[in-house]
């Protein structure tokens, strides 16, 4: 396998992790919010948008629209570097794999 192709698996695993993680975050969240932290959510289409665009750092700006203040950065950093470090462990696992297999 060459450089570019593991940079390529690289990518894919990125992307996945990146944007799913993002969407089960901000949906799992959006479904607890109360009343007020709904209000300031995003509508369905900005949403969206802003997680197929701007995963995972929509998640930080999803938490400080919605809690407004140092609680909602902090639950919001927490969220980012968890879905930053899946996407970094489950990319060195892949690059581990094919090196092992060979490939």
């Amino acid at each position: 396998m060459t450089s570019g192709d593991l940079e390529f698996v690289q990518l894919a695993i990125s992307w996945v992790v990146s944007i799913a993680g993002s969407a089960l975050v901000v949906t799992w969240d959006e479904r607890r919010l109360s009343g007020v932290e709904r209000e300031r959510a995003w509508p369905a289409a900005s949403r969206n948008a802003a997680i197929y665009a701007f995963s995972p750092f929509c998640v930080y700006v999803h938490f400080l629209r919605t809690r407004r203040g140092a609680r909602g950065s902090d639950i919001g950093l927490a969220w980012l570097a968890a879905i930053l470090l899946a996407d970094s462990g489950l990319q060195a696992a892949a690059s581990a794999a094919i090196d092992w297999l060979g490939l």
